[in-house]
């Protein structure tokens, strides 16, 4: 069964739906900053294009279920995307993923947003678990797992590509918040 979207929020920030109008904010905003995107699995954005591209298929993965994501926004500035964060469901759990444009660093932002996608996740019927990698040399998305509850599993049995950092594989770690 495919979960039904919703958006989310906490005190300070909405997690919205995606919009076709969104790629400009997007872009201005993290997805051209090489530091912001060096631990992604994805190269920064070049053009304006680009940033559109990478929206109409993240849109068609949403209208497909193979992807959920909402554009992290402050609450009062729905339009300006500061990141996004995605989930791909799985009949026994969620894996997340997550970026934040560099301005809003070490806030507390993206915990706030990992913390409702987690929530959001982990309430889903025959949800046991919610899961997320990063490279083993990003700190700062281990802090803000960390922070949100999940615990650090150790190195991630499947290397995964960061080509901002090299073409080859890269170990990553694995952390879980299970459900109550």
């Amino acid at each position: 069964m495919r979960p039904d979207y919703t958006d989310l929020r906490s005190e300070r920030i909405l997690l919205r739906r995606p919009r076709e109008g969104d790629a400009a904010s997007v872009f201005a905003s993290f997805s051209a900053d090489p530091e912001v995107t060096r631990f992604l699995a994805w190269r920064p954005h070049s053009t304006l294009a680009d940033a559109e591209a990478a929206l109409v298929a993240r849109l068609r993965r949403l209208a497909s279920g193979g992807e959920y994501s909402w554009m992290i926004t402050l609450t009062e500035q729905s339009q300006v995307v500061i990141g996004i964060v995605s989930a791909w469901c799985r009949s026994d759990g969620t894996e997340l993923g997550f970026v934040l444009a560099r301005p809003y660093w070490n806030l507390g932002y993206m915990t706030e947003a990992v913390c409702c996608a987690a929530d959001w996740a982990l309430s889903l019927p025959g949800s046991v678990r919610v899961w997320a990698t990063c490279d083993v040399e990003n700190g700062a998305s281990s802090r803000v797992l960390e922070k949100a509850g999940f615990t650090n599993l150790g190195t991630y049995d499947t290397p995964i590509v960061r080509p901002n950092i090299s073409p080859l594989p890269r170990s990553s770690l694995l952390f879980v918040r299970l459900a109550a």
